[in-house]
């Protein structure tokens, strides 16, 4: 049996998060997988780029704000 990774552990409860909140957007059911996966990638790179001060937090979180917005309200051209 392999040893439980808490990273993972976090990683799969916050992709379970995302696609319980996706599911009850106006995403189709289809994407809401790949929207949460897309948002919890984001996220991460996000956080490591905040935390080394390429940006500011307030910043990160207002570019995380746009990506979520961006997966629940894609562009028409991108649809």
């Amino acid at each position: 049996m392999r040893p439980r990774s808490s990273f993972r552990d976090l990683a799969l409860a916050l992709l379970g998060e995302l696609e319980t909140v996706l599911a009850r957007s106006a995403l189709p059911r289809s994407q809401v997988g790949h929207g949460a996966r897309t948002i919890y990638l984001a996220y991460l790179g996000l956080l490591m780029t905040a935390s080394s001060g390429a940006i500011a937090m307030p910043a990160a979180a207002e570019q995380l704000r746009q990506i979520i917005e961006f997966v629940i309200m894609p562009p028409k051209g991108n649809q």
